[in-house]
């Protein structure tokens, strides 16, 4: 599957918008269908890591309510296969992104070209990511 753009909102922090899906084909497990404002989408990518968060079987929007929770949450993966929610920190949400069918990954912004290493920034730009 190609790297998708990310999409991101400038609406407030308390409004949502459509879940971007590009050529993204969800599975068992529904992606999301809205994103909070500000979010920045990434179907059809992960990062490596994460926490796990509440239990398999939930949905994309699920994912995202439980992220929203939780205050140090700054970015999920979130797997169509088995519906398991990976929760990742501001410190871990600009690892390389990496392709995976099964998952559709999403981060607050600011955008990661304001994380380091800064290769991680290089190596999104290869693979026409655009941060």
């Amino acid at each position: 599957m190609a790297p998708t753009t990310p999409v991101m909102s400038t609406q407030s922090m308390t409004t949502q918008f459509p879940a971007p899906k590009g050529s993204f084909v969800a599975n068992k497990f529904a992606t999301p269908t809205v994103l909070p404002s500000g979010w920045q989408a990434y179907p059809g990518m992960r990062i490596a890591g994460g926490d796990v968060i509440g239990s398999r079987g939930i949905s994309g929007d699920g994912c995202f309510e439980l992220c929203l929770a939780n205050s140090t949450c700054s970015a999920v993966s979130f797997d169509v296969m088995d519906g398991t929610c990976r929760s990742h920190a501001a410190a871990d949400k600009c690892r390389l992104l990496l392709s995976s069918a099964q998952m559709y990954h999403a981060k607050k912004a600011p955008a990661c070209s304001e994380c380091s290493p800064s290769p991680c920034v290089n190596l999104n730009r290869s693979l026409g990511i655009q941060i």
